[in-house]
C-alpha cells in the first residue's frame, strides 16, 4: 500500500541527499543535474521493501543522472534512512512533438 502520508519527510529527506553531494560536486552541477527532480512516491509493500520513485522532465537529464548518478543517490537515501531503499527513476516529460508522452522507470538491480 502506497505511504503517501510520508511524502513531505521524504521530499526533506531528498533535500538533504541533494545536500550531501556538497562534498563532491559544485553548487551549479547540483542545480543542473538534481535541481528539478521531484520526488513522485514512496511506498512500501512490505516492512522491508521501501521503493521511492523520483521523476525528471528533461531526457537528457534522465540519463545523465541514470548512468552516473542513481547508484550515489540510493546509497544516500540508505544511509539517511537507516534501511534499504529500491530507487526509481521515471522520465516526466514530454517526448518530441508528434511523439507520445513516455515513460521509463529504471531501477538498479
Amino acid at each position: 500500500m502506497p505511504s503517501q502520508n510520508y511524502i513531505e519527510e521524504i521530499k526533506e529527506i531528498w533535500n538533504m541527499v541533494k545536500e550531501s553531494f556538497r562534498a563532491e560536486l559544485s553548487e551549479t552541477s547540483i542545480e543542473l543535474w538534481f535541481g528539478e527532480i521531484k520526488v513522485v512516491s514512496f511506498e512500501n509493500a512490505s516492512p522491508e521493501e521501501y521503493t521511492l520513485t523520483l521523476g525528471i522532465p528533461s531526457e537528457f537529464k534522465f540519463n545523465i543522472v541514470k548512468t552516473k548518478y542513481l547508484a550515489s543517490i540510493e546509497q544516500k537515501f540508505c544511509q539517511l534512512l537507516g534501511f534499504d531503499v529500491k530507487v526509481n527513476l521515471t522520465f516526466t516529460g514530454s517526448a518530441a512533438a508528434g511523439d507520445s508522452i513516455k515513460t521509463q522507470v529504471i531501477s538498479l538491480e
